[in-house]
This record gives C-alpha cells, sequence and structure tokens, in this order.
C-alpha cells in the first residue's frame, strides 16, 4: 500500500483490510496484535501504517456495500477497546489558516493537521458516516 500512487487502489487495499477485521471477528484482538508485530517503514508497525491510511481514505470509498464494510470493521475495531487504539495517533482536522489563503500561497505552505488518538478518529468517521446516512433517507 506504501507504493501504491492511486487512489482507488489504495481504497480497494483498505477493503480488503476491513474485510479481514470481520474474518477475525470475534478475535479482533488478535488481529490488531498481529499487524502491532508487523514492522512497516516509516511507521512503529503495520496497525499504525494502515490505520493511518484508513482513517485518510475512508471519506474516499465509494461504493455502498464498500462503506459499509469499512464503516462496520471501524465499528468492529472500536467494540475491542484494545489499548492500541488510545496509544495510536492519526490526523485529525486541517488546522485552519489565519486570512485569506490564495492558491499562491496554498502551493507554498502545506497543510497542518491536528493529531488525535485513532479512538476518537473512529469515532468521528463513524459519526460522520451516520450523519450522511440520515441525510440520504
Amino acid at each position: 500500500m506504501q507504493s501504491s500512487q492511486i487512489a482507488g487502489l489504495r481504497s480497494s487495499l483498505i477493503v480488503l483490510f476491513a474485510k479481514m477485521v470481520h474474518m477475525s471477528a470475534p478475535n479482533v484482538e488478535k488481529f490488531i496484535d498481529l499487524l502491532v508485530s508487523i514492522p512497516a517503514a516509516d511507521h512503529d508497525n503495520a496497525f499504525v501504517y494502515v490505520m493511518s491510511e484508513w482513517t485518510k481514505q475512508q471519506g474516499e470509498i465509494q461504493g455502498a456495500y464498500q462503506i459499509k464494510v469499512t464503516t462496520s470493521a471501524l465499528a468492529l475495531l472500536l467494540s475491542t477497546s484494545h489499548p492500541q487504539l488510545g496509544k495510536v495517533y492519526v490526523q485529525g482536522h486541517v488546522k485552519s489558516t489565519e486570512g485569506i489563503t490564495t492558491r499562491s500561497k496554498a502551493k507554498v505552505t502545506p497543510e497542518k493537521w491536528t493529531m488525535v488518538a485513532l479512538l476518537f478518529k473512529i469515532a468521528s468517521l463513524l459519526a460522520d458516516t451516520l450523519l450522511e446516512m440520515h441525510e440520504q433517507f
């Protein structure tokens, strides 16, 4: 997943990880422990990497089935209350800059993100999905 440049491929890989979460039920904790035990380049472990990518890409997942699979997998992860959920930090929200941001200023200045615990990010993603579903009906 680290070498993929295509967003659709990343989304498909995230759906694959979500299916693995479902397949590991009711022992999702063991799946988390397995990912924690696998090293990942530029990250503490594979769990940190997968969850940071998953939380970034969740809003880009397309298709009702894929959204249901990934959202329910996030809920399964949250239901484990695994200690790693509170130790891992992922991108939260973009920090707002003061004043007007022009295109030229945006090119020069990279976006700055808040960092939040994975536990809170998953809860936020689940709430966002619930609101989107409520708006559709």
